[in-house]
């Protein structure tokens, strides 16, 4: 949907993958280590236009964790560059969700942009303070 409201091309979806293949081949517990051109990448099998086989995720299973814990147990243990949670926020689907035809709703756009809105006003920042977002993209688009 992003890209017929704004007229991407495919091939900038496919430098996408480009990408993350040349940064997970420098990385040995990635799943995928194998540079693609963004020419490989657009001759795989189209799953769903724009997307082909090689800028869709995989089924694959993963885990992430954070250890949350009081600072004196940080200290006692010797954490020396503790991180601190300024702020959190739980959202949920919105009407607007299923006002219009939009892909982009139904996966969650406004959710997503409400929850970031309350983080950032209750941390008191905005996005041009934050130096590193760590995103899950299963696809490129």
């Amino acid at each position: 949907e992003y890209r017929w409201r704004h007229g991407t091309k495919r091939e900038t979806f496919a430098k996408i993958s480009e990408k993350a293949r040349a940064h997970a081949a420098k990385n040995p517990y990635a799943l995928f280590r194998e540079r693609l051109s963004v020419e490989e990448i657009l001759a795989s099998p189209e799953v769903f236009d724009p997307l082909t086989r090689f800028q869709c995720c995989p089924p694959t299973c993963g885990a992430a964790a954070a250890v949350l814990c009081s600072d004196a147990f940080a200290k006692k243990h010797n954490i020396a560059t503790p991180v601190f949670i300024r702020a959190q926020a739980m959202t949920t689907d919105l009407p607007s969700t299923f006002d219009e035809d939009s892909m982009m709703k139904m996966c969650g756009y406004d959710m997503a942009k409400a929850g970031a809105r309350q983080v950032y006003e209750r941390a008191g920042v905005g996005p041009e303070d934050v130096d590193v977002v760590e995103l899950h993209d299963c696809f490129t688009a």
